[in-house]
């Protein structure tokens, strides 16, 4: 993958279903890649079943990359790890229409 430009993945579930994981998983391949990248988790209320995301951020150098959050039409790929959270609508604006 070109890394021209920061890649922007917001991983989305609820408690249970691997959304650390996952963004833990990126964030160390990345490293042994050399390559940069950022991971903020929120977990809010995951133990009730609450949403859970994970913001993974990644560049072709640490200095590449300015923020850890995903804000609006800043992702390049949103990846719901369930059906509930893939379609909620904070999740579907989050994603760059390009």
């Amino acid at each position: 993958m070109s890394l021209d430009q920061p890649y922007g993945i917001l991983i989305t579930g609820i408690g249970g279903t691997g959304v650390i994981t996952i963004g833990q998983i990126l964030g160390m391949a990345a490293h042994l890649e050399g390559k940069g990248c950022s991971v903020l988790d929120v977990t809010g209320l995951a133990q009730k079943n609450g949403a859970v995301t994970s913001h993974v951020r990644l560049g072709a150098h640490q200095d590449d990359l300015h923020a850890v959050r995903i804000a609006a039409r800043g992702s390049d790929l949103l990846l719901p790890c369930d059906c509930s959270s893939g379609g909620e609508r904070t999740h579907v604006r989050a994603v760059n229409p390009g």
